[in-house]
């Protein structure tokens, strides 16, 4: 009788993930990007060119699409963030609004209830000041392109439902500059249809 539970255990783990669809929304995706508080040990010290924020907190949303069965999935995010200005020439109590946006290729090496998986695209993060604001700054949005690659885990809870968790390295972008590098994490949840 252990045997057959046993066997009936894994069996229930291995069937639950396989008949998803091969689209899935990420609602909501939230995030920490790293920049001025907490990557600064990434910049040389005295950092000629400082980050113009304080780490960015982030909500948005994401597709996915399946690819290749269910290993290669297509994957696009896009999310609102906030921090505070640093070195922007704004008070540092004026909240600076961004954007990212992520599209990329996620590749999963097990397609069971725990899928670890890694995941590279090229992105973009603009980075807006309030035209209202106190201080001095010469721009009104500072952009960069942004390549980003890491491993992660999700986990499938239901038929049809997922949390996932990212994490990955960055390099910023904007070729008037030296590249930046950074980190980023992201927990979503994940429904397939």
């Amino acid at each position: 009788m252990k045997k057959v539970s046993v066997f009936l255990f894994l069996f229930g783990l291995s069937a639950q993930a396989q008949y998803f669809s091969e689209n899935a929304f990420q609602v909501p995706l939230i995030g920490w990007m790293g920049m001025n508080t907490t990557a600064n040990f990434l910049r040389p010290s005295p950092d000629p060119d400082p980050w113009p924020s304080t780490d960015q907190v982030q909500i948005g949303l994401g597709y996915q699409y399946a690819l290749s069965g269910y290993d290669l999935w297509w994957v696009t995010q896009s999310s609102l963030s906030l921090g505070y200005a640093r070195n922007y020439g704004l008070s540092s109590d004026q909240v600076l609004t961004g954007f990212t946006a992520l599209t990329g290729l996620r590749y999963n090496f097990a397609t069971l209830t725990w899928r670890p998986f890694i995941l590279g695209g090229v992105g973009l993060v603009t980075l807006f000041t309030d035209p209202n604001a106190t201080g001095q700054s010469n721009t009104s949005a500072r952009s960069w392109m942004t390549l980003q690659a890491g491993p992660g885990i999700e986990w499938v809870f239901t038929d049809e439902m997922s949390v996932q968790l990212e994490t990955g390295a960055l390099i910023f972008l904007d070729f008037q500059r030296s590249p930046r590098f950074s980190y980023v994490a992201r927990l979503s949840y994940l429904i397939y249809f």
